[in-house]
């Protein structure tokens, strides 16, 4: 089971995890499952600046986000279960998750429904394999990175 949420102190979090799906406790922390619904929740919160994002990042089959309230001082780490090796796109309302959501889809093979950008942040094609911490990477990729045009006198490509 994925340790899904944790609440250091009362805060705006709290609502939020309410939410969840309530899940075993370790010690003061809450700890709830993420559905859908408060994933979605979340990313219209951060997109509110009810609290912030930390930090987002992947697993096998999962995407962890890790929130902080800064004017309560509290931290919490939310995670939503990819059962169809997708998740909903916090970056379509919150910019700042853009670049993570890339780098997850690269590492991990996990799509971010509804991502503004969905180019490769890491792999540009050259990785002998694609998605490599996913269960099952896969061979080289079939297309090559579509690069931004540079123009303009005494730019250079490198």
């Amino acid at each position: 089971m994925l340790p899904i949420c944790w609440v250091s102190t009362v805060s705006a979090l709290d609502d939020l995890m309410a939410l969840g799906r309530p899940s075993e406790q370790e010690g003061n922390a809450q700890r709830v499952v993420f559905d859908e619904a408060c994933w979605n929740a979340m990313a219209e919160d951060l997109a509110a600046g009810r609290y912030g994002l930390a930090g987002l990042w992947g697993e096998v089959g999962a995407v962890h986000a890790a929130l902080v309230d800064a004017n309560a001082g509290s931290l919490a780490l939310a995670s939503y279960e990819c059962l169809r090796g997708r998740f909903p796109a916090l970056s379509r309302v919150h910019p700042p998750a853009i670049r993570l959501e890339r780098a997850i889809h690269d590492l991990f093979g996990l799509m971010p429904e509804g991502a503004p950008d969905l180019r490769p942040w890491l792999d540009h094609g050259r990785w002998p394999y694609t998605h490599p911490l996913a269960a099952a990477g896969s061979g080289p990729p079939e297309t090559t990175y579509a690069f931004l045009p540079v123009e303009g006198e005494g730019v250079h490509q490198i």
